[in-house]
């Protein structure tokens, strides 16, 4: 029993290290949230079915053209990226 339980932890750490890595490195879809972006992104709305969803990804070009989306991702303890 306890080799079975000892199995499905180490299944789902696996599991979960493959999940942290893909969003890391390939990217997630993210909600947008507020109406900064009307008309062409709708995130006003308190239903989450009504609102619109983004893929996030760390690849990018090297110069943003008109008509691209940008993301920034907030960081409280900006020290910790040094």
């Amino acid at each position: 029993m306890a080799r079975r339980i000892a199995r499905f932890v180490g299944k789902c750490a696996l599991g979960g290290c493959v999940v942290i890595t893909l969003f890391d490195c390939i990217g997630h879809p993210a909600m947008v949230v507020g109406a900064s972006m009307v008309p062409t992104l709708q995130g006003e709305d308190s239903r989450w079915t009504a609102r619109d969803f983004v893929w996030v990804t760390p690849w990018g070009a090297k110069e943003a053209v008109r008509g691209d989306i940008v993301t920034f991702m907030y960081v409280s303890n900006y020290k910790l990226l040094k």
